[in-house]
């Protein structure tokens, strides 16, 4: 079977040999791995974990350096992450209408990526299963336009009109993007992968009420332009998302990553059984404690009975490669998944 066939096979419930394994080459412990394993390159190692996935995106052709939306960061030192300045949300202060006519550049623009390179890229993996994604997101890049994470929150009910202006410039945005996209002419099973948090790790950040007057009818419209090619639309929320599984599937997601395990309401037993057949669960081993602390056996047979449970389908396994992970967990891992 190959890597296409079997991610056909998981999200149709159709009984796949194996459940999909994603392992993304810009994970940071793939590096480690790659020296340990004496491998030549990150791909490398993702095909030798058995990898049925590639992430390919359109390359940013636009204006250098990247306008950010006008956004402003300052690099710490310490660990050579950006933090946004307190002066750097360049619709901070700004009317629901000004908002909606933001220039661009420093908005950013569709125009501004290589679809026909990003086509003739995905031609040499007709096999493999193609995850693609804007780079953006709706919620929280509007945030980084109005202002912090408490104060935009405010605004949801004190200035709700910034807010929904915001995200619909996000979303008109995402809208053009996903088009361009999926008419470039790739020849692949084309998954679109969209990144928006709206959860901490013990609940969400807003009720579900709230998730669809203002994100549900957004998400909504970039779903419908993916099934409308025919393509499945997986949506990437951290935390304790139970609450709002509902409400996402009926906005129309197909796949839901990460489902991460350990937090209230995350057990994947529990969710397949609520959930059945309504939306696939795109989830990896728990990558921040057993993957870490755990014996190699123990790791074994977490993915026996995972897998057990998953069977006929609905399940895509995804392996964020850690440098602190030991490597003979990995193997183990790989081992169990290469027998399966």
């Amino acid at each position: 079977m190959t890597s296409r066939q079997r991610m056909e096979k998981a999200v149709t419930f159709d009984s796949p040999d194996r459940p999909p394994l994603d392992m993304p080459t810009i994970a940071p412990g793939i590096e480690v791995y790659r020296k340990e394993l004496q491998l030549p390159d990150a791909q490398a190692v993702s095909d030798f974990f058995g990898a049925d996935t590639m992430r390919i995106e359109p390359e940013y052709v636009g204006p250098q350096p990247f306008p950010d939306w006008g956004m402003k960061f300052l690099v710490s030192p310490a660990d050579g992450r950006k933090y946004q300045t307190a002066d750097g949300y360049p619709c901070a202060g700004l009317s629901a209408e000004e908002i909606r006519a933001f220039p661009s550049p420093p908005a950013t623009s569709p125009d501004w990526y290589d679809y026909a390179g990003y086509a003739a890229r995905c031609a040499p993996h007709h096999d493999k299963a193609v995850l693609t994604s804007t780079g953006h997101s709706i919620y929280n890049w509007a945030m980084a336009l109005l202002g912090p994470q408490d104060e935009t929150l405010m605004m949801l009910y004190t200035e709700p009109d910034r807010v929904h202006a915001a995200l619909d410039r996000m979303t008109d945005f995402h809208a053009a993007f996903v088009e361009r996209l999926l008419t470039a002419g790739a020849d692949v099973p084309q998954y679109v992968f969209f990144n928006d948090d709206v959860c901490s790790q013990r609940a969400p950040f807003f009720s579900p009420a709230m998730f669809d007057e203002f994100l549900a009818p957004r998400i909504r419209r970039i779903a419908d332009i993916v099934h409308q090619h025919g393509w499945r639309f997986i949506q990437h929320c951290c935390g304790a998302v139970r609450e709002l599984l509902p409400n996402f599937i009926r906005a129309g997601v197909d796949v839901m990553h990460p489902i991460q395990p350990g937090l209230e309401g995350n057990g994947l037993a529990e969710l397949a059984g609520e959930f059945g057949r309504r939306i696939v669960f795109f989830r990896g081993m728990d990558m921040q404690q057993q993957m870490r602390n755990d014996s190699p056996a123990n790791i074994t047979e977490t993915y026996k009975r995972l897998m057990d449970r998953f069977r006929r389908g609905g399940l895509i396994l995804n392996v964020w490669a850690m440098p602190d992970i030991p490597l003979k967990n990995m193997l183990a891992l790989r081992a169990a998944y290469m027998a399966d």
